[in-house]
């Protein structure tokens, strides 16, 4: 007598089933995923260019000076040889400084979704703005676009390129490099 062996393993259309449903299922998953994640982008750029105005405006109230770069709200101390945002010397104003404002490491700013600010920070022409510049590398810049858009919505509720206190150029689909300014506070 011959025993009956169990199958081993699935058939070829049971297998075609399962693939087809999960493809169908990440098909609707997938993007609206991704759309989740893209929600936090904004407040995200908000909380850290406001930790960033925050330090500043501890700074300038210690030192009654604005900061000519973000590593000088990083650091434990301040030389009185070191230039404020007018490129003057801090003098005695220096003693007062009581950092570090900022927990980050000196230099070049990197926002949460991957914008890179420059260390000195500028101003709009004709105005009394403290604000962080794109930092770029020989003919690009180290901002997106999409991130530009990003700090605009944050700061300004996307006012548009060339108004509030966000501005930048643009061509096409890329940021023309050394024209973004996210001004995050007056001096």
């Amino acid at each position: 007598m011959r025993k009956m062996s169990s199958p081993r393993g699935f058939t070829l259309p049971e297998v075609l089933v399962t693939v087809t449903i999960v493809a169908v299922l990440a098909a609707v998953m997938v993007p609206a995923v991704i759309n989740q994640v893209a929600k936090g982008d904004v407040p995200s750029v908000a909380q850290d260019l406001g930790a960033i105005r925050t330090a500043i405006t501890t700074f300038a109230a210690d030192t009654r000076r604005f900061p000519k770069r973000l590593t000088d709200l990083t650091g434990t101390s301040l030389l009185a040889t070191d230039k404020d945002f007018l490129d003057v010397a801090y003098g005695g104003d220096a003693a007062n400084y009581r950092g570090p404002y900022l927990p980050t490491v000196g230099g070049a700013h990197t926002g949460p979704t991957g914008g890179v600010f420059a260390d000195t920070l500028g101003t709009i022409a004709t105005t009394n703005y403290v604000c962080l510049r794109d930092d770029t590398i020989s003919t690009h810049s180290k901002v997106s676009l999409s991130v530009a858009k990003q700090i605009d919505l944050a700061l300004d509720g996307a006012a548009g390129n060339a108004a509030g206190v966000v501005r930048y150029s643009f061509v096409t689909d890329s940021l023309t490099p050394g024209t973004l300014r996210a001004c995050v506070t007056t001096r």
